[in-house]
């Protein structure tokens, strides 16, 4: 035997080793992608079109390349071949990923194998990122072309593929939660056109900023690096959240599909304080802004609206399996009781960070003093707090209610039901200021349960401290209608929630039914 022959050997070997220990899904997925027509022929246009710029491009600046820098415009001309691959032909991919797998009746069979939905997920997302990677490779050769030009910046081309690498690896977790997002044929429809849509723009958004050039950045302001450094760890975070909710999606109905969501939501939210509290620290300039801390309030109480209007309109019934996996000792289950399924729980966990922003803005008022632009932003924040507690108590108590009155209020009727008390609510506080101006000043107490008006109004009166204009007065009567809902959606809720983080502190399990022993078995023919 040669040489040859016992190398191929042993790298055969290895392979089928290496194999044997990758994911199922990634391996399936990767050979049904090379061995299909489609995927060949894409990527054999992908590489025509990027020769064809290359020569065209090469034709059209031939009196240029020696003597202006060119380099710029080919990484342009050629990030757009490359760009409308990794961002629009690799997400679509992976949308129509799962999507194959209920048309072809295979879903179910794939839940029932020995693979748990993280694999899946893994696995359905690895094939996109190995798609990524060859896409990658086959552009290599024509950024190394362009890299012998005049004016290659490696700075900039190396930031505009690394982020734009991520980037599409965000857009795949995005379409890969669309696919499983719906289950009838008419909604998944509008999904897909919604998608497409959606892949196209962004692609034209980020080809038109890499056609900008160089001049878009600046690699030498310290702010531009701190922007950076935090829109990826949101984008991050937010990526990890997506891939959480798709396997809950995959989980069975009897699984826990709620408490990794739970954690990745109270991660993201002490993720954001422990960056606050870095810069603070460093007397960053960025923090220091007013806009900069408005933004991040906002970011951080829409963060727990959409979370809280999912989480507390959850059905409160724990199935047998996570009966069984409930922590031994009664400490670790009242600690861990807000992170298990259930509306009420998810009202705990929901509520107790927004107590804890309420806390801090009281510590920020505090510090602040008299500082009238503080006071402002704190008073802001202290309107959209409010609202979120109302709300997410009103969606809270609607799920209850509904529960109670018939089985066929599901969790997105409920949701439904809230947006559209929402937005009734806001159109009726709009009424007196489209009806008359003047009178709308006096009745301001009519728009209390509404952020946008009371933001607005609580700016117009920063500041003034007379107590005999009527329209004061109304202002006064807003704010106490406001304090005054929030106590009392608290009340509400506050027996449900005890009650059902005492049921789980007390639980002994799905079997205390069976704490006597069965009666022995007659004989057979007795």
């Amino acid at each position: 035997m040669s040489i040859v022959d016992v190398a191929l050997d042993r790298t055969a070997a290895i392979t089928a080793a290496t194999s044997d220990r990758l994911n199922p899904i990634l391996i399936k997925e990767t050979r049904q992608a090379t061995q299909s027509k489609l995927f060949s022929t894409v990527f054999l246009m992908f590489v025509a079109v990027s020769w064809l710029v290359l020569v065209m491009g090469t034709l059209s600046q031939w009196e240029y390349l020696e003597t202006q820098p060119t380099a710029e415009l080919f990484f342009a001309w050629n990030f757009g071949v490359l760009s409308f691959a990794i961002l629009v032909i690799v997400p679509f991919g992976s949308y129509r990923s799962l999507l194959a797998e209920r048309e072809l009746h295979t879903y179910d069979l794939l839940r029932i194998t020995a693979l748990s939905p993280r694999q899946i997920v893994r696995g359905k997302l690895g094939t996109s990122l190995l798609q990524i990677v060859v896409y990658y490779s086959a552009i290599a050769p024509f950024i190394a072309f362009t890299s012998v030009l005049q004016g290659f910046d490696v700075a900039w081309i190396s930031w505009v593929l690394l982020m734009s690498f991520l980037w599409s690896m965000a857009l795949c977790t995005g379409a890969l939660l669309t696919g499983i997002s719906s289950r009838q044929n008419q909604w998944q429809s509008a999904n897909m056109v919604g998608l497409i849509m959606i892949l196209l723009i962004d692609w034209g958004f980020v080809l038109s900023f890499v056609l900008a050039g160089r001049s878009a950045v600046n690699f030498e302001d310290p702010d531009f690096w701190w922007v950076n450094g935090l829109t990826l760890l949101a984008a991050v975070s937010y990526v990890i959240l997506a891939g959480q909710v798709i396997v809950a999606r995959l989980t069975f109905a009897s699984g826990n599909r709620s408490t990794g969501i739970r954690v990745v939501l109270v991660a993201q939210f002490w993720l954001v304080v422990g960056l606050l509290w870095l810069l603070v620290s460093l007397d960053n300039p960025i923090v220091l802004g007013s806009d900069f801390q408005i933004n991040v309030g906002c970011v951080v109480l829409l963060h727990w609206t959409g979370a809280g209007l999912f989480l507390v309109t959850e059905s409160d019934f724990l199935s047998r399996r996570i009966r069984r996996r409930l922590p031994v000792r009664r400490l670790w289950r009242l600690l861990a009781a807000p992170f298990l399924p259930g509306g009420a729980t998810g009202t705990v966990l929901v509520f107790a960070h927004l107590m804890l922003i309420g806390l801090g803005l009281l510590v920020a008022g505090i510090l602040v003093g008299g500082d009238p632009d503080y006071a402002e932003r704190i008073e802001t924040l202290v309107i959209i707090l409010l609202n979120v507690i109302i709300w997410v108590g009103i969606a809270s108590a609607l799920a209850r209610w509904c529960r109670k009155l018939s089985y066929r209020f599901t969790p997105t009727a409920v949701r439904i039901l809230t947006v559209t008390l929402f937005v009734a609510v806001q159109i009726l506080s709009a009424m007196p200021s489209l009806l008359d101006a003047n009178m709308s000043r006096d009745l301001i107490w009519m728009s209390a349960l509404s952020p946008f008006f009371m933001i607005e109004i609580a700016s117009s009166f920063h500041g003034i401290t007379t107590q005999f204009d009527p329209s004061y007065t109304s202002y006064l009567i807003a704010w106490t209608i406001v304090i005054a809902m929030a106590v009392l959606v608290l009340v509400i809720n506050l027996p449900a929630m005890f009650t059902s983080v005492a049921r789980i502190i007390r639980d002994r399990g799905p079997d205390e039914l069976q704490a006597t022993p069965p009666p022995p078995e007659e004989p057979i023919g007795a």
